[in-house]
């Protein structure tokens, strides 16, 4: 067993060396300790500017095999690459967001699943994936792309569904019984993995959860159908992916190094308790202080906070923000610009959502007079649904207001006729049919 420069210092002394000798001797070896630690820190810190050179560079190979075979949009491009470098090292992290490809029948999800299956940390497609199969086949060093996911809905796949609502998540645990001799004893399986979906119907507001959405539309370009999908015999992707297997292992100890959620946590922790702070500077070094972080760290957290991403979304996407910093802070700052974009997107649409349910309520509650269906005016409707949804704010009531309650009713279909008269547009409303929708709702 290595001995400790102190216990080399005494047994020194116990063999008859004086003890000055003895100390120099220990502070020779402390020293040449410190020389080699230092030597250390700078052959480490060649290898992350070596990886991250690297890195670089198969981060723009892989959005140019991308733009090649599939028409995307520019933004979803980076994402889609971003995603394939993190399935590298996602072990790394706690979460790791579902990537989820809704198109139209025709327009290359299938050939992107492919593109992603052979760029990816091992990766695998699979249709008609069941339950049994996921959890037994799912780690966190392995890629799994589903194509046609259809009808997660249907009661058989309700066990396949629930999995995958749980497994974008560290810790997820899975007993099956297993037998052993005689007896039958609980297996258990982990199955956090990285996992690509793709279907026409969508998926569900749960799933949509952990997913980052991206949409395909088929493409006019006929270089993209004529295209022949060569990806498991081309070179260019050959060297993609031997270039992975060079960095991995610097990649994974660079992202479990310092931009890690527990320092992420001590940041928060602070940046929310301390009330007493009146500059930027003052405020940076006390992060760095009490966090052990330094100003870097400290700017890149502050960076993603005044983002305004959080809940749900800033955990998916936080896995995918840490690896594209350690591509460049250019890389790094587009991908949070996107991640931004998409969350606001999400946001307002299920305000959207939730509105059109609550509007659907609303016009089913009405009464059907004794002559039928009576015409209303709109702006009096707006202001009734206001009241009904306990609104105050000025804001909010700016949202619901005469011309989004008529184009909402106009698109759900509950407008039977309409008429336009001098005290404003009046409208007769399908309340029959509102019930029906909300009954299919429940």
């Amino acid at each position: 067993m290595k001995k400790t420069t102190k216990e080399l210092k005494e047994a020194a002394i116990e063999s008859g060396m004086p003890e000055k000798d003895a100390e120099e001797i220990k502070q020779t070896m402390e020293n040449s300790d410190e020389t080699k630690k230092r030597i250390k820190e700078e052959e480490d810190k060649v290898k992350d500017d070596e990886m991250r050179i690297l890195l670089g560079e198969n981060f723009e190979k892989i959005k140019d095999v991308l733009r090649r075979y599939v028409k995307l949009k520019e933004d979803y491009y980076d994402i889609v690459a971003i995603w394939i470098v993190g399935t590298y090292c996602m072990k790394e992290f706690e979460t790791f967001p579902y990537l989820f490809i809704n198109a139209q029948k025709g327009s290359g999800k299938t050939r992107l699943l492919k593109l992603i299956e052979v760029l990816s940390n091992n990766g695998e497609l699979i249709t008609s994936m069941r339950e049994a199969v996921l959890f037994r086949i799912a780690t966190d060093d392995k890629t799994i792309l589903i194509d046609e996911l259809e009808g997660l809905d249907r009661k058989e796949n309700a066990p396949l569904k629930e999995l995958l609502n749980a497994c974008y998540k560290r810790g997820t645990k899975v007993y099956r019984m297993r037998k052993k001799g005689e007896d039958y004893v609980p297996e258990a399986f982990y199955p956090f993995t990285p996992i690509a979906i793709a279907n026409i119907s969508g998926t569900d507001d749960v799933l949509g959860d952990r997913c980052i959405t991206i949409r395909l539309d088929k493409s006019t370009k006929s270089v993209f159908s004529l295209l022949q999908e060569d990806f498991s015999t081309s070179l260019f992707i050959k060297g993609i992916k031997e270039t992975f297997k060079l960095i991995s292992v610097v990649m994974c100890r660079w992202c479990s190094s310092v931009y890690t959620q527990t320092s992420w946590n001590n940041y928060i922790n602070l940046r929310y308790t301390t009330t007493t702070l009146t500059t930027l500077t003052t405020y940076n070094t006390l992060l760095t202080k009490e966090t052990k972080i330094n100003d870097d760290v400290v700017n890149v957290f502050n960076k993603i906070v005044e983002s305004g991403i959080n809940g749900r979304h800033l955990e998916l996407v936080f896995p995918l923000l840490i690896v594209a910093l350690m591509i460049n802070e250019d890389v790094f700052d587009k991908i949070i610009k996107i991640s931004k974009e998409m969350s606001e997107k999400k946001t307002e649409e299920d305000v959207m959502e939730s509105n059109d349910v609550s509007l659907i309520e609303f016009v089913s509650k009405m009464s059907i007079g004794i002559e039928g269906i009576d015409y209303k005016f709109v702006h009096k409707l707006s202001e009734e649904f206001r009241y009904f949804l306990g609104i105050r704010k000025e804001r909010e009531q700016e949202d619901i207001n005469p011309l989004w309650l008529g184009r909402a009713l106009k698109r759900m279909g509950l407008v039977v006729d309409k008429r336009r008269l001098s005290s404003g547009i009046e409208v007769k409303l399908n309340i029959p049919k509102a019930i029906k929708l909300l009954e299919n709702l429940r």
